[in-house]
């Protein structure tokens, strides 16, 4: 199975400075990418914050996962443009549970699809 991760890239500016950019818009261009993108910034929060329990490593996954996919809601990012808060919600829950591999995408969009079908808005 192939993941989508979010593109790093580097821009020579006019003056030759070298930026850095994060292509924000690809992590909630799908689910896969959305569970792919947990586990990193899981890590990122775990160098910071040292010596962390194992069970307060997983609630932090879970609400890594739930913030940011409804953070994608609340700024009509990618995939979860469109959609009602409690499906959003359930994307985030799922993403979680798939990123700790309690659950496979596949399975998360069939549960997703038993609540609610993702409206998609007219351009």
């Amino acid at each position: 199975m192939f993941a989508i991760v979010p593109v790093m890239a580097q821009v020579t500016t006019d003056t030759g400075t070298v930026t850095q950019q994060t292509d924000f818009a690809a992590i909630f261009g799908s689910f896969s990418a959305l569970v792919a993108i947990i586990p990193v910034i899981v890590e990122l929060i775990k160098k910071v914050l040292t010596k962390m329990p194992s069970w307060a490593i997983q609630l932090l996954s879970w609400l890594v996962g739930i913030l940011l996919t409804m953070f994608g809601w609340w700024m009509h990012l990618g995939f979860l443009d469109g959609m009602t808060w409690y499906i959003a919600l359930t994307y985030g829950f799922g993403a979680s549970l798939a990123a700790n591999g309690i659950a496979d995408t596949g399975l998360v969009q069939w549960i997703v699809g038993l609540f609610g079908k993702k409206t998609v808005k007219a351009n």
